[in-house]
């Protein structure tokens, strides 16, 4: 079977995802309310500041949104120079970062006599939420489904799929609730550290955690599984018309295509003789390409073979048979569950 990604990797991950509650609720509860680590909160912050509405900030708002996107722009530009084969030198380069700039963060608040206000608020903003862009982007890059390490939509969502189909919880339904327990015990520890010793302590934590977490990484050996460009001998490669070819990873239960270093992916639940589709994601380098269709193509053909009926519940998937009746005409299409 195909192997999935390194058990130290994930490890690491859910370590970052416990990190990501202990800053986010130092931010909120001590700089803000602001996030650094989840943009998507700061994008509905910034909607209520700017209506007026008691106690939120545009200026801090946009501070971490602003500085988010420079460290991610700094982590792809620094990643492109890196060999594509060289991802856990990426990702420790990151780690490495990130702390540093989450210990900045704590020497900041151990030095100033507060950081809800004045100049420490913005410095330390700016430090944690460029620290957060920098290891978004380059987690990014990595596609491990359900562990993005700052948010949980997807993560949820998956896991309410698994519920609600019989039989569908697998290894990953576990990684998914190992992801969302590490955002709360990060949120929890980091409310608790802030309320009874204020802003460095929790940060400091934070960044000794990330430190801690890379040098773990890298005395496993995950670097050298990650790094490895071979894919797993028996990976099923799907016949799509054209290069590059789609691979169904049924470890991680996902179709795949790899091109120009991005990764795009079908996720899938096998229940019984029932290939349930999940979510489609594809990169902003990759979109425009036609790779979302490839993908929900070579599940139908999957299907095909085997005599599966397809559950769309993916909303892209959906809508894409709906559009190419030929393709989905191929297998028995099971449209009731996914309406």
């Amino acid at each position: 079977m195909t192997k999935g990604p390194p058990v130290s990797l994930v490890r690491t991950l859910v370590a970052l995802t416990l990190v990501s509650g202990l800053v986010d609720a130092v931010s909120y509860l001590g700089l803000g309310p602001v996030f650094t680590a989840n943009m998507t909160g700061n994008v509905v912050v910034l909607g209520f500041a700017a209506a007026g509405a008691p106690g939120f900030s545009v200026p801090a708002t946009l501070t971490s949104l602003a500085v988010f996107l420079a460290g991610a722009a700094f982590a792809t530009r620094m990643a492109s120079r890196i060999a594509k084969s060289r991802r856990a030198r990426m990702l420790l380069m990151a780690l490495a970062t990130e702390a540093v700039f989450e210990g900045a963060a704590a020497a900041v608040a151990f030095g100033a006599h507060a950081v809800g206000h004045g100049w420490p608020r913005y410095v330390v903003i700016a430090l944690l939420a460029f620290a957060m862009g920098v290891r978004n982007a380059t987690i990014r890059r990595l596609a491990i489904p359900d562990l993005t390490t700052t948010v949980l939509t997807m993560t949820l969502t998956g896991l309410a799929a698994d519920l609600s189909v019989p039989g569908a919880a697998n290894r990953l339904t576990a990684r998914r609730v190992s992801s969302v327990l590490a955002m709360l015990a990060g949120a929890a520890a980091g409310a608790a550290l802030y309320l009874h010793t204020g802003a460095a302590l929790p940060l400091l934590v934070a960044s000794l955690a990330v430190a801690a977490a890379g040098a773990a990484f890298s005395r496993t050996t995950g670097p050298a599984q990650l790094d490895s460009p071979e894919p797993a001998a028996d990976a099923t490669m799907v016949p799509v018309n054209d290069a590059p070819q789609v691979t169904d990873n049924p470890a991680e239960s996902r179709f795949e295509l790899r091109a120009d270093g991005g990764l795009a992916y079908l996720q899938y639940r096998l229940n019984g003789k029932r290939l349930v589709l999940i979510h489609t994601e594809t990169p902003v380098e990759l979109e425009g390409r036609g790779f979302g269709g490839r993908l929900v193509a070579a599940a139908v053909d999957r299907a095909a073979r085997e005599g599966l009926t397809v559950v769309p519940l993916c909303p892209f998937a959906r809508g894409w048979l709906e559009r190419h009746a030929d393709e989905a005409a191929k297998a028995t299409i099971d449209w009731g569950k996914a309406r």
